[in-house]
């Protein structure tokens, strides 16, 4: 068997090294300015500029540099932004056209202490804006990455030589190429969004096409977080006020008209709009997700409507009317339930009413409330009846509605001085067993109805209206039925239990009421 010697690395000479470093410095300097450059051996002016500390290193190797020239005379080439004079040992001939960009072959020498170009080669090249149009025509325009490559090497050159064409040129490769990834991107991919609009910044574009990228993160944001159960709102508001400095400050100015566009296309809104424009349009968003978190949080049945109300106009002071709807949410919530408010629960809603400047609508709910009472006043006996009729004088100052629960203990419990004693104390008199005061004269059918809406006690003879009215609300059901050319109905008022029965003819208009009996 053979046996092999083991493999010894060479040793590098000093001399070796700087030669690798030289082969290492020659080749940065000459990569091109970008993927626009087909000729991979030649270096644009821009970079030659850019690698004068490692000139000394370059003295004598074979270069290539390509750019616009601003002298050109029979032994001289003078380029744009570069101090160094590249000379001809031989006369140069100008060529024929408008470029006035050339490509020059040589070497870099040091003459006198000063830097030269020798020239061994010239020939001329395209014009930037020619090689851009000619890049663009056979560039992958679905992929965004070439609009970007060809983009920085229009702004690049663009900056060295003050080209505004070319730099506007730039600018519209880079909104091209942004437009193509954003037609790759799910319409619900945020975080691709948020990424364009970094982009916006690094390639130097203007604000309006970073803010529109934003946006549409910030709603893809919103509407996945209507999607969940437990959205949370309040990053999002932070998110909106981070992006839209402002979005949180209320606006005096009337928005209803703005909002009611932008909530029917939101992204497509804010897209067209100025600048002004888009400062509102990002209040109104803001607004929109903190409604979204308050409203989350509201019943809907309305009980909670007075909170929820108060969050609003805290938070969104333009939004006064969604607060007022909120409110009547809760009355109404509270007026269809009286039977089941504890007192102060109704002295509460009570004393809403007045605020609001309805002492009617006061009134009434003490006195359904008073009415809710009565069956378990009955059913308590005459003490039960009798503080009903205290609370008749306390919450209405109704005299006549306590004598009539004072009248009721009386029947219930002859015996009981205290109902008598009252009764008497307030002017009534015994006279075959009933109570009644001097003077009193029979009411009515109409005065009965009359007072018995005003009193909140539906009754027999009184049309359906007339029920709706006189307990302040729609009965909580209700069943119809029709026979032998008579329609009737029967309403359930669960909060108060009780039932309303009521009929017409095929040829009347209005349901009468026939009997009130307590709710099965």
């Amino acid at each position: 068997m053979t046996r092999h010697e083991p493999f010894t690395r060479p040793a590098i000479t000093p001399a070796d090294a700087c030669h690798v470093v030289l082969l290492i410095l020659a080749a940065m300097l000459v990569r091109p300015a970008s993927a626009a450059d087909q000729d991979r051996n030649v270096s644009s002016i821009q970079d030659f500029v850019a690698a004068r500390d490692r000139w000394p290193q370059l003295v004598g190797r074979p270069l290539r540099v390509e750019g616009r020239f601003t002298v050109f005379s029979k032994k001289e080439v003078r380029f744009a932004g570069c101090d160094v004079r590249f000379q001809s040992s031989t006369e140069l001939i100008r060529f024929r056209g408008d470029s006035t960009n050339v490509e020059i072959a040589g070497q870099l020498a040091k003459e006198n202490g000063k830097f030269v170009f020798l020239i061994r080669d010239l020939k001329p090249r395209q014009s930037d804006m020619e090689r851009l149009a000619h890049d663009r025509l056979v560039m992958d325009t679905s992929n965004p990455e070439s609009y970007y490559e060809l983009a920085s090497w229009a702004q690049q050159r663009g900056e060295f030589y003050s080209d505004d064409e070319l730099k506007q040129a730039a600018g519209d490769l880079y909104r091209t190429g942004l437009t193509r990834a954003s037609e790759t991107l799910d319409g619900n991919d945020s975080i691709g969004l948020r990424e364009l609009a970094t982009q916006v910044k690094q390639f130097g574009l203007e604000d309006r096409l970073r803010l529109q990228y934003l946006h549409e993160a910030n709603r893809a944001e919103y509407a996945a977080a209507l999607e969940q159960d437990t959205p949370d709102f309040s990053a999002m508001m932070l998110h909106i006020a981070r992006d839209f400095p402002g979005s949180e400050t209320a606006i005096a100015d009337n928005l209803d008209s703005l909002r009611q566009d932008y909530e029917q296309a939101p992204v497509a809104v804010y897209r067209v709009a100025d600048d002004e424009t888009r400062r509102r349009l990002e209040r109104v968003f803001y607004t929109q997700v903190v409604r979204s978190g308050i409203e989350h949080d509201a019943a809907e049945d309305g009980r909670n409507g007075y909170a929820i109300a108060t969050r609003i106009e805290n938070d969104l002071p333009e939004l006064a009317s969604l607060a007022e709807e909120y409110r009547q949410k809760e009355l109404a919530y509270l007026d269809s339930r009286i039977g089941q408010l504890t007192r102060q629960q109704m002295l509460d809603l009570a004393d809403r009413h007045e605020q609001r400047n309805n002492p009617e609508r006061s009134t009434n709910v003490k006195r359904r409330w008073l009415k809710s009472r009565e069956q378990q006043a009955k059913a308590d006996g005459a003490r039960g009846l009798m503080e009903l009729g205290e609370e008749y004088l306390n919450l209405l100052k109704d005299e006549r509605g306590a004598g009539k629960m004072f009248q009721l203990a009386y029947a219930e419990n002859p015996q009981l001085s205290t109902a008598s004693d009252w009764l008497v104390d307030h002017g009534y008199n015994l006279n075959q067993g009933k109570w009644t005061k001097p003077g009193e004269t029979p009411m009515t059918e109409d005065d009965e109805i009359a007072e018995a809406i005003r009193e909140g006690r539906p009754q027999k003879g009184m049309t359906g209206e007339q029920v709706r009215a006189s307990l302040g609300s729609a009965p909580s059901s209700r069943i119809r039925f029709a026979s032998a050319g008579q329609i009737s109905e029967v309403w359930y008022f669960e909060d108060l239990g009780i039932s309303v029965q009521l009929n017409r003819r095929r040829h009347d208009q209005n349901l009468i009421v026939r009997r009130v009996t307590d709710a099965p």
